[in-house]
């Protein structure tokens, strides 16, 4: 809860689908068998999570709404059956005036895919009469068109992505083949992008589906659009038969809108989630709180096989080598530095797994080592070891590092260096550098991949 609420502070969207993202994040850290896609028996559900938000609130936050609702103008049921039959008519009768297979008539439909979830609340603190909203009005979007076939076969999409260079383009990504990605300065599609997909992707697909059904050249197909003016130029209706949605009634009789554009979406913020919960739970695997610090349990051994890397692992010599000598070590982005701490155990276990501190002595300009010319601490307290943590449970706390603080005492600290860390500043931050409120290399907000050595 404490991540979750921080994030309000920091004006980030905080809805239940958020906090079953976070959920679903920790439990893959833990054990994602119990999940149900997983075989298991834990389903977190909407509600679930919208009964966590609600707990959140009266335990002291409270959900700041900034909504913008637009209300749809109601339309005469008469009215909107005349339009149904007015629309099927148009169809049909261009259908026989051309004599049109089914198989040659086409929906089309541009539709706003967001491909960075967003909201209109979150958490805050009681009394503030201006809430801060990340994001609020700043849509992460494309636009997709999904040409369809009457028989129920989906022809490659039309991507647009805002920007003007080709550097805008998802890079490094393998599309389906004939997937068509163009870019527009908002990523709005107009009447040329509309020519190009019919080009490059539609009128080619109908030539072969012509020949498939034994057809000669000349049959017209029919297409059937939305009333959008880039759709409804003399330069795109030259090319084409067409069959317009009637105007504002999209909703009602726009096939895809009432079939195809819903569930993609849904699929597409199902993928987001799932996205959100794997780093969640990579985030969250070697947290202060994380079980893998207290129990005998390994954790992606293979990962242990594969060097200095980004995977993450927790091998039996935990709990069952003794050592001297500690070497620790720290990666931010390319760059790996070392330290080595001198302490006799019978196990890494022995030292942490109870959650006694247990004192070391190297120094803050040591621990700092760690992180190079950007490291930053207070200046107080200086607690270190193994299990330094703060006398308030919501502050700094590490499994082997440092903390320190800005006061004269060890209640409160502010700032950490370290592995398994937690508490305020970014709890998700697990591992590197947190620093807040006077420390002595300003704010700093360090993620780093951790080594744990012995010998």
């Amino acid at each position: 809860m404490q991540t979750i609420q921080a994030l309000g502070l920091k004006g980030a969207p905080v809805t239940a689908a958020v906090i079953n993202v976070f959920a679903k994040g920790i439990v893959m850290a833990n054990d994602s068998t119990i999940l149900v896609e997983h075989g298991g028996y834990l389903s977190l559900s909407y509600d679930w999570g919208r009964n966590v938000f609600y707990r959140m609130q009266r335990e002291g936050k409270k959900m700041t709404m900034r909504m913008a609702t637009i209300e749809k103008i109601p339309v005469a049921p008469g009215l909107l059956k005349e339009a149904k039959l007015s629309s099927q008519r148009k169809i049909k009768t261009l259908q026989a005036m051309y004599s049109v297979p089914e198989d040659l008539i086409l929906n089309f439909d541009q539709t706003p895919l967001s491909y960075v979830c967003s909201a209109s609340h979150t958490l805050h603190k009681k009394g503030e009469k201006s809430v801060p909203l990340v994001g609020k009005g700043k849509k992460k979007q494309i636009t997709g068109t999904f040409p369809v076939m009457m028989s129920g076969l989906f022809l490659p999409m039309h991507l647009v992505y805002e920007g003007e260079s080709p550097r805008r383009l998802p890079q490094g990504i393998t599309f389906p083949e004939n997937f068509n990605l163009t870019l527009t300065p908002n990523h709005w599609s107009n009447e040329g992008k509309v020519i190009e997909h019919l080009e490059e992707v539609v009128f080619p697909f109908l030539v072969d589906k012509r020949k498939d059904l034994s057809l000669p050249d000349e049959p017209k197909a029919i297409l059937v659009f939305d009333v959008f003016k880039g759709q409804k130029t003399e330069c795109v209706q030259n090319n084409c038969v067409s069959a317009f949605v009637p105007a504002n009634m999209t909703n009602y009789y726009q096939p895809l809108d009432l079939t195809v554009n819903g569930p993609a979406k849904q699929f597409l913020k199902g993928k987001y989630q799932e996205l959100y919960a794997t780093e969640i739970a990579k985030q969250s695997t070697f947290h202060f709180d994380s079980q893998l610090w207290s129990n005998m349990s390994d954790f992606n051994p293979q990962g242990g096989e594969t060097g200095f890397d980004f995977q993450e692992t927790k091998l039996p010599t935990y709990w069952n080598t003794s050592f001297s000598e500690i070497c620790l070590g720290m990666k931010i982005g390319n760059l790996s530095k070392f330290i080595l701490v001198k302490k006799q155990a019978s196990s890494l276990y022995s030292l942490i797994a109870d959650g006694h501190y247990r004192d070391t002595s190297l120094g803050p300009k040591t621990w700092k080592l760690l992180i190079g010319s950007e490291a930053s601490l207070q200046s107080n307290c200086n607690k270190e070891g193994f299990n330094p943590t703060s006398r308030w449970e919501k502050n700094a706390k590490a499994r082997i590092g440092i903390i320190a603080n800005d006061e004269k005492h060890c209640k409160s600290c502010d700032s950490r260096i370290g592995f398994g860390t937690g508490g305020h500043g970014d709890d998700s931050n697990t591992c590197g550098n947190e620093a807040k409120h006077h420390s002595d290399n300003g704010d700093k907000h360090i993620k780093a991949m951790g080594y744990i050595l012995v010998q």
